[in-house]
């Protein structure tokens, strides 16, 4: 079994929400770092 994204997110995904929020045309997600 495979639990829900927002369950194995845990409280990371209130922080997602809010960061993504903020971009009305989306986010654009790129393997690497910054």
């Amino acid at each position: 079994d495979v639990q829900p994204l927002e369950a194995y997110l845990g409280e990371t995904c209130k922080i997602i929400d809010l960061i993504v929020d903020q971009a009305p045309e989306g986010l654009e997600v790129l393997k690497g770092s910054s």
